[in-house]
């Protein structure tokens, strides 16, 4: 889901030995000399109601955070805008053979200190780093390497343990970091990496300064240094940018976009998501929000009653003035693998009344859920108004969001409310981390201890061949079991992203919500 945009004088075409996807991988040369910028910006800045999590590798999948850290670091391989897997640090990649990967650098690309990135920093970032730092968040993404094999400084050899068709989609994640800083100076210093932007400043509860890299190895943004500036209350936000104090504001809502529409100077900035909210629903026999001895969500009949009572198109109208569409799978229907004959469970209170007198719950039941303090949290209070009309009592807890989270990873819920960004445009991909059992190798987004070992075949087989029909096979009928017959997870909707801007530029979240500052441009 890292992100930036294809801009070359030439552009290679390379056909991978068993095609990943079945589509062609698109690497961009090496750089032409850098052209001078026709117009340049001194500063921009950023107006995020949430601060910096951490910085690579120590920091949390969320989604303001690595924004600003891919523009410090740098991967293999990244998403453009419209979601396509290109090279990035890699100049292109070679499958000789089902288990190995042959991944030609980019050569002359530096470290913001000046020094050259080789294969011995690529082979450092995949192996050493996901050992040392205690809960890499990422170990999943590294987790089908068997070794990494260093030829020459710009060439290195991947073997995975088995065939593994989305490795480079992983990669994408994963920052190349410089071993001998590292090595000499420790993962607590100022970082560095080959980004666009030098890390200057953090401040945390404040801002962020980054300065632009005048050698970075691809087209340089126009912006010379980047400020975010931290604004949790939307209102201040907003007032910021109208005051002309920010020049661009993310996360708002839709009353929010209603306000830039009549403000002078400004424009909303919309961006249809690939975010999919959800609700999740605890399979645990004992769960933290339900005070009777087992719980009611273990049973795939109480969360199919959950379904039944709740009515969508009432959340999307009353939250998101329409700006939203009904969401029937925890995919996207762009994406490979997504499931075109599932049907979106209807609004039908009596089902959902029926539903719990057959499973033992005639009166209902207490549960508590968890929402974060955004517009999720205006959907928790719809949903516990539309299920206390079938007899389940909700009590709505709202979080700021770092406690929220905090949460989720120790899996503190019964209820809850979550997006998921289908980045990778593979449902087989996003099914191995939310749907699969937890393990070593899998899970690591599963936050409702579900487990069905059907399920866990299918996600192994679809992630261990490189046939595409196969693979797009395996990915419907997982959508399949884990909507019509195990729903653990509700899917509700799929929004959009709104911000704003200054009328004088041109600027938006990518549909992952990813910041690029790459996209940054002037309005014409």
């Amino acid at each position: 889901m890292k992100r930036g945009e294809i801009i070359s004088l030439i552009i290679v075409l390379i056909v991978t030995v068993g095609a990943i996807f079945g589509i062609w991988f698109i690497s961009e040369p090496p750089s032409p000399p850098k052209p001078t910028l026709e117009k340049e910006l001194e500063k921009f800045l950023i107006a995020s109601d949430l601060d910096l999590a951490g910085i690579y590798p120590k920091t949390r999948a969320e989604v303001f955070s690595e924004s600003v850290n891919f523009e410090i670091f740098s991967a293999l391989s990244r998403f453009t805008k419209e979601g396509r897997l290109v090279a990035d640090l890699a100049e292109y990649w070679v499958n000789p053979d089902d288990l190995t990967w042959e991944i030609y650098l980019k050569p002359g690309v530096k470290f913001h200190n000046g020094s050259e990135m080789t294969a011995e920093d690529v082979k450092f970032s995949l192996i050493d780093i996901p050992q040392t730092i205690v809960n890499f968040y990422l170990k999943e993404n590294v987790g089908m390497i068997d070794k990494v094999e260093i030829i020459n400084p710009y060439r290195i050899k991947i073997v995975t343990k088995e065939p593994y068709p989305i490795l480079m989609t992983d990669l994408s994640n994963i920052a190349i970091l410089s071993k001998d800083y590292i090595e000499k100076e420790g993962y607590d210093a100022n970082p560095i990496g080959t980004g666009p932007y030098k890390f200057l400043k953090w401040e945390k509860g404040k801002e962020i300064i980054l300065e632009r890299f005048e050698d970075y190895y691809r087209k340089k943004p126009i912006a010379k240094k980047v400020i975010y500036k931290i604004i949790p209350e939307e209102e201040k936000r907003i007032e910021a940018l109208i005051k002309r104090e920010v020049d661009f504001v993310i996360n708002l809502s839709p009353s929010g976009i209603e306000k830039m529409e009549k403000a002078n100077g400004i424009k909303p900035a919309i961006t249809p998501s690939i975010g999919i909210t959800f609700l999740g629903m605890d399979t645990r026999e004992k769960t933290p929000g339900i005070k009777l001895e087992k719980n009611p969500l273990r049973l795939p009949q109480i969360r199919k009653a959950i379904a039944y009572g709740i009515d969508k198109k009432a959340i999307i109208e009353e939250v998101f003035r329409g700006r939203a569409r009904i969401a029937s799978q925890i995919s996207v229907p762009e994406a490979f693998g997504y499931n075109p004959e599932i049907k979106v469970y209807p609004y039908n209170q009596e089902e959902a009344k029926k539903l719990l007198a057959e499973t033992g719950y005639p009166q209902g039941f207490e549960v508590e859920l968890l929402s974060p303090d955004d517009e999720r949290a205006e959907v928790a209070e719809i949903i516990s108004r539309q299920l206390s009309e079938v007899g389940i009592e909700v009590e709505v807890n709202i979080l700021p969001r770092g406690e929220f989270f905090n949460k989720m990873s120790r899996m503190e819920a019964s209820l809850f409310l979550l997006t998921i960004f289908d980045e990778t445009f593979d449902t087989a991909a996003l099914s191995k981390n939310i749907f699969h059992t937890i393990s070593g190798k899998y899970g690591s987004l599963n936050l409702v201890s579900y487990s069905n070992p059907k399920v866990d075949e299918l996600i192994e087989k679809a992630m261990s061949t490189l046939n595409q029909k196969a693979r797009k096979e395996y990915a419907q009928e997982i959508m399949r079991i884990t909507i019509e017959e195990d729903l653990p997870y509700l899917p509700l909707h799929i929004g959009e992203l709104f911000g704003g801007v200054g009328e004088n530029l041109e600027f938006s979240q990518r549909p992952d919500g990813k910041i690029d500052l790459a996209d940054l441009s002037y309005s014409e």
